[in-house]
């Protein structure tokens, strides 16, 4: 240091090109660069020595003292004044807040705020048009606020949930609307699955297909949708039909039996119902099906479901679909001059299917019929004719006749069917086929015998 002592002395300027100290160098100011092998100089307050550097500096990063004398640099913080943006432990920031974290539970936001009052933290964004300094006002459709949910699929990440606040048709009408991906690859806020829609007074929409309405709807209604997207309150049964016992006193007084005025009338009839009903004739009005075998004491026609029809033109087999749900049916065969004949055979196929073949080409009808009688459709009570038992329902659909001493005869059976079922017994209750069956009209037949024959017909319908 001598050399250096002549040359600069108190109360003098000098320059040096560079100086080399071993211990320290005490001055009021210097001018220059300051380089040292143990650090920077982190200021005029630093009185203790030289502050050390901890590792290589990183672009955008942060520089925090991690001790006395020691700073290092750090991407808790990151700034890119390029772009404004800010980082989050992520030294290159992508976006205005970029947060990155490499571990559970590393990435949260919390938000605390500590008040003897109502209010509480909040999360407020803020959608205009133009600047920040000449705000504008949205126009219809502008998106005013999206909230993404985005995984990676494996190459690429995807938008897989949503929520969003847009305006509708409308600048001054907004939705709110929930999303979800169905096939995780795409989404789209218009085929939200759930939606408040500002522009329908609030109304909740679901899966982009049906509104909900607004408003409550009156006691014991239920919800009823329209088909087209739309539902609304209504009553669960239809205007007009009977709901209680109040209404069916004012509305079938007087009608649910000729000689009745009130349904408390009707009641107290029907306490002593069952022992006077074969001496007690109401007239109703309705319909009725059922198999028949519980009926009693009722006035009724009755309609006989169990025979189907199916006519054949020159052919040598006819099918036949009955669907009786049964292969134990009566099968008869006429030809054209409504005569019985025997076909080659009869095959109940399945349940449902007869076939029939001939020898020869040949024109007619086939009718099948099912074992029972299937009482259905309108009945017309009349207050005649009561039906008190299957005895009686039997009469209606069957008839019997004694035949003897001739070889033709004319059975007259009343039942309404122009091609009823026809059996023939001998006096020996052996069933035997006759010459020919000849349907008249459909109260009469004419069965004959190649000679004279002694025996019962009976006649179904």
């Amino acid at each position: 240091m001598p050399n250096w002592k002549k040359l600069i002395t108190s109360g003098s300027a000098g320059s040096l090109a560079s100086l080399s100290v071993d211990t320290s160098v005490e001055a009021t100011s210097f001018t220059g660069s300051l380089l040292s092998t143990n650090g920077v100089i982190s200021g005029s307050a630093q009185l203790d020595g030289f502050v050390s550097q901890s590792g290589n500096f990183v672009a955008n990063e942060t520089i925090i003292a991690t001790s006395t004398n020691s700073v290092t640099s750090s991407n808790i913080l990151a700034l890119d004044t390029v772009n404004n943006y800010l980082g989050i432990n992520q030294s290159n920031p992508e976006v205005t807040l970029h947060m990155t974290g490499e571990d559970a539970q590393t990435a949260q936001i919390r938000m605390e705020q500590y008040n003897d009052s109502s209010d509480a933290p909040d999360i407020r964004t803020r959608k205009a048009r133009g600047t920040s300094a000449l705000p504008a006002k949205n126009n219809a459709g502008d998106f005013i606020y999206r909230q993404n949910s985005e995984r990676y699929n494996g190459s690429a990440y995807t938008t897989v949930g949503q929520f969003a606040v847009d305006s509708t048709g409308s600048a001054d009408r907004f939705r709110l609307t929930l999303t979800v991906s169905e096939d995780g690859n795409t989404i789209d806020a218009a085929d939200a699955q759930f939606m408040i829609d500002g522009n329908n007074g609030g109304a909740i929409k679901f899966n982009d297909s049906y509104y909900f309405p607004t408003s409550d709807g009156s006691a014991n209604e239920v919800l009823t949708t329209d088909g087209s997207g739309t539902l609304t309150f209504s009553n669960p049964i239809p205007s007009g039909t009977i709901s209680s016992s109040a209404q069916i006193a004012s509305n079938i007084s007087g009608s649910i039996t000729s000689t009745s005025s009130s349904i408390a009338s009707d009641i107290a009839t029907l306490v002593s119902f069952s022992s006077s009903l074969e001496t007690t004739i109401y007239d109703y009005t309705g319909s009725f099906t059922g198999d028949g075998s519980g009926l009693t004491n009722v006035q009724t026609e009755v309609t006989e479901q169990a025979t189907i029809t199916d006519s054949f033109t020159s052919v040598t087999s006819k099918s036949v679909t009955h669907n009786f749900g049964t292969k134990n049916v009566i099968v008869s065969v006429y030809n054209n001059s409504d005569e019985v004949i025997i076909p080659a055979s009869i095959i109940t196929t399945d349940i449902n299917t007869v076939d029939v073949t001939f020898d020869l080409s040949t024109s007619g009808r086939v009718v099948v019929a099912k074992g029972g009688h299937l009482v259905s459709g309108s009945a017309v009570f009349t207050g005649t004719s009561v039906v008190s038992g299957s005895g009686q329902i039997d009469a209606l659909t069957r008839y019997e006749e004694s035949i003897t001493g001739a070889s033709s005869y004319a059975i007259t059976h009343n039942l309404d069917e122009q091609y009823p079922i026809v059996q023939v017994y001998n006096s020996s209750n052996e069933q035997v086929i006759p010459a020919s069956i000849t349907a008249n009209t459909v109260n009469q037949i004419t069965v004959t015998f190649d000679t004279s024959f002694v025996g019962t017909v009976v006649v179904k319908r």
